[in-house]
């Protein structure tokens, strides 16, 4: 979920907790980049109760674009070590002291990062808004080096948007990767004798069942989950998935694995690509697979997690139409769980008759109440669900094969049909002395069955586009000119592997789409297969006659 996060005054924070702050950065070589947070004051702090997060802030944003809730006690004294998942090993500490997060801990010099809790803002490495290397004479610099915060300075800075160069005086330096500072509270390098922290246990745990459940016209179809407990449930690591069964099957004919930060109360939603706008969401809120939902009225949806079965829509086993007096279909409805129920069904094969009572019904393609976990429809007011931690396990949540999660994406068109006097029909009857005219007639043309792409979608497509001729196993990739193989995209575990490729827009997506439902987000006709690391440091640049050549680039 992106937010700005509003600015408090300090009195507002430091009557709180005024002592957990910020002790260690460390902008290292690729992915060994950390973020270390202590408890300097004299009391526990509860982080997952008291809702502490990290935030960050790329590019000059001044909305985030990735968060991490943050959970554990820390104890006076204690620290932990959030950590890119991909960082060698000595930058990574077990849990409870080390929590990995590729998504957050993915920063550059230039980016800022933002540590809050549920009263605002506690502490801000760089200034919110603002893109900028901090370095001074003093040695201080946010990239490519290890900086630790002064023993003196006992408080956050908690306006994001002060000039950091007053701040750069509170670290002190040290060489690119040095990560013997990691998990204390101190500028000298830990010797052992710190204390650590330990595991938060929530006085009220998370509870996440199915409660809307949509079969409607053609693919409009829609299962939404919901926290219906007290404290956050982060899917990903927690391995959720939604399972279908088809036509009375024993085993899963198809699955998708979940991610997002359910915060209490919060839903997200997972819909057929197919379906019309009204039953999407945007991600994190929503989650597109279709070859999980693609069920009819007589199919079974299980949700299960590392634990086993969470919550089972019909009946594992069982090819039925449910229905009962009271209006209950499991076909052509919209179903709402009551609000009463807190609790999921674990047990896949049994009788789901007795379960029918505890869904309201509505009319079919009623799609209202999706994103809230309510009887009634949506207001509004309800919580967002948090971005969460990423699956990076290598699974594809919505599709399969060529590459990793790379949905099945139907042709379109087939290029042997394609007569340029039919394409071009309307550009060809239009007078070329009237401009508007012509440019008029030429958008009409190129927008005949237009089909607007997912993200997701984008992976695959790439795969067509830009497929090496001399192998079809293999794609081209844009700037290098290599040729690598299709599977080795930068998706999953792979998300941060240098040498894999992922999805370059060649007009960069913050020039004018930097949302993901915005057309040109996802507009084929400018996304190419790029290195991982060449599409890094072509960032937004624009293209310019010069500059120093990029080795990578260097075409024989």
């Amino acid at each position: 979920m992106k937010k700005i996060i509003p600015m408090l005054v300090a009195s507002s924070i430091f009557n709180v907790h005024a002592n957990v702050v910020m002790t260690e950065y460390v902008e290292g070589s690729s992915n060994n980049k950390a973020i270390e947070i202590s408890n300097l004051g004299t009391t526990d702090v509860l982080l997952g109760a008291e809702g502490y997060k990290l935030s960050l802030y790329s590019n000059g944003a001044t909305t985030a674009n990735a968060e991490q809730a943050l959970t554990g006690k820390l104890v006076p004294g204690s620290s932990i070590v959030i950590y890119n998942n991909n960082a060698t090993d000595e930058f990574k500490k077990p849990e409870p002291q080390g929590l990995g997060s590729s998504s957050v801990i993915n920063f550059n010099g230039d980016d800022v990062v933002i540590l809050s809790n549920s009263s605002g803002i506690v502490d801000t490495f760089g200034q919110l808004g603002v893109r900028k290397q901090w370095q001074n004479d003093a040695g201080f610099n946010s990239k490519d080096t290890t900086l630790r915060r002064l023993d003196s300075v006992v408080q956050g800075d908690n306006n994001a948007e002060d000039d950091f160069t007053s701040q750069m005086a509170q670290w002190t330096h040290f060489e690119k990767n040095t990560s013997n500072g990691l998990g204390c509270a101190s500028e000298a390098a830990c010797d052992g004798t710190q204390p650590l922290p330990e595991f938060e246990a929530p006085s009220d745990p998370g509870i996440v069942v199915i409660t809307e459940y949509v079969e409607g016209g053609g693919s409009n179809k829609v299962i939404e989950i919901s926290n219906v407990g007290g404290s956050d449930v982060d899917l990903a690591p927690s391995g959720y998935k939604l399972q279908l069964y088809s036509n009375g099957a024993t085993t899963a004919n198809a699955e998708v694995h979940l991610q997002g930060l359910l915060v209490p109360q919060s839903s997200i939603v997972v819909f057929n690509s197919g379906a019309t706008d009204a039953f999407k969401k945007s991600a994190p809120q929503g989650i597109e697979a279709s070859s999980v939902i693609n069920f009819n009225g007589d199919d079974a949806i299980v949700l299960v997690n590392a634990d086993g079965v969470v919550d089972v829509f019909g009946q594992v086993g069982e090819r039925k139409e449910w229905s009962n007096d009271n209006g209950f279909n499991s076909k052509d409805k919209t179903l709402r769980r009551l609000e009463t129920v807190v609790q999921g069904d674990t047990v896949q094969d049994d009788d789901f008759a007795p379960n029918m009572t505890e869904w309201v019904v509505f009319d079919k393609d009623t799609s209202d109440g999706l994103g809230c976990a309510k009887e009634v429809a949506c207001d509004g007011t309800e919580p967002l669900p948090g971005e969460g931690t990423k699956i990076d396990d290598g699974t594809d949540p919505g599709g399969d094969e060529v590459c990793t999660n790379c949905p099945d994406l139907e042709k379109i068109k087939n290029r042997a049909d394609y007569k340029f006097e039919t394409y071009y029909s309307n550009a060809l009857t239009a007078s070329s002395d009237d401009l508007v005219s012509f440019k008029a007639a030429l958008s009409q043309d190129i927008s005949v069955d237009y089909k607007q792409l997912t993200y997701s979608e984008v992976w695959t497509a790439l795969t067509h586009t830009d497929e090496d001729p001399s192998n079809t196993d293999n794609l081209m990739l844009i700037y290098s000119g290599k040729s690598i193989p299709k599977a080795h995209n930068g998706s999953g575990a792979n998300s941060s592997n240098q040498d894999y490729w992922n999805r370059e827009h060649v007009w960069a997506k913050s020039h004018g789409f930097p949302e993901r439902n915005q057309l040109g987000y996802t507009d084929i006709h400018h996304l190419r297969p790029a290195d991982v690391s060449m599409n890094t440091q072509r960032s937004d640049n624009d293209f310019d006659k010069g500059g120093d050549p990029v080795s990578e680039a260097q075409r024989t």
